[in-house]
């Protein structure tokens, strides 16, 4: 795939991933299936919010970021990790710069995803059908906080060489 192929994918990814959590966020709860025998200590409701807002920071930094900024995994002179790859604290773009606009994308992007996750229990305490609960405000960060940290642990190994 070209490098303008995964950008579309990866832009096409995000809307399909926004519009299913606005369904799940704002139909009615008739129309959402039901976890009758669930046996989790903490409520479905709440693990279903955490997930549901656990691959925004992944997909919104994977659609928004330029393909001139994916880091390569070496370079004769990069020091290695405990797996051959590169510490996140010494890894490079292909420009050679320091990530840093990578780690500000991603915590941009996190911070857009907390705004959204607030709104969107905002907007549910308006519907007559559905109620606002700080608790699913909870799930919804600690989701978006745990999906931010996945990115960072494994964006190196998501990069593209140049010969792709």
């Amino acid at each position: 795939m070209t490098q303008k192929g995964r950008s579309i994918f990866w832009k096409v990814m995000l809307v399909l991933y926004l519009g299913a959590v606005a369904y799940l966020c704002f139909a009615s709860q008739d129309g959402l299936p039901k976890l009758n025998e669930w046996k989790f200590p903490i409520q479905a409701d709440k693990c279903v919010h955490f997930l549901m807002f656990l691959p925004w920071p992944i997909l919104s930094c994977l659609a928004v970021m330029p393909s001139h900024k994916r880091l390569r995994l070496s370079s004769p002179c990069t020091p290695k990790g405990p797996w051959g790859v590169p510490p996140a604290s010494t890894a490079t773009t292909s420009n050679g710069s320091r990530s840093s606009s990578t780690i500000l994308l991603l915590l941009g992007m996190t911070l857009l995803g907390l705004a959204l996750a607030g709104v969107t229990e905002w907007v549910q305490g308006m519907l007559p059908y559905r109620s606002k609960d700080i608790n699913d405000f909870i799930a919804d960060s600690l989701g978006l906080c745990s999906g931010a940290l996945l990115f960072a642990a494994f964006y190196p190994f998501l990069q593209r060489s140049k010969t792709r």
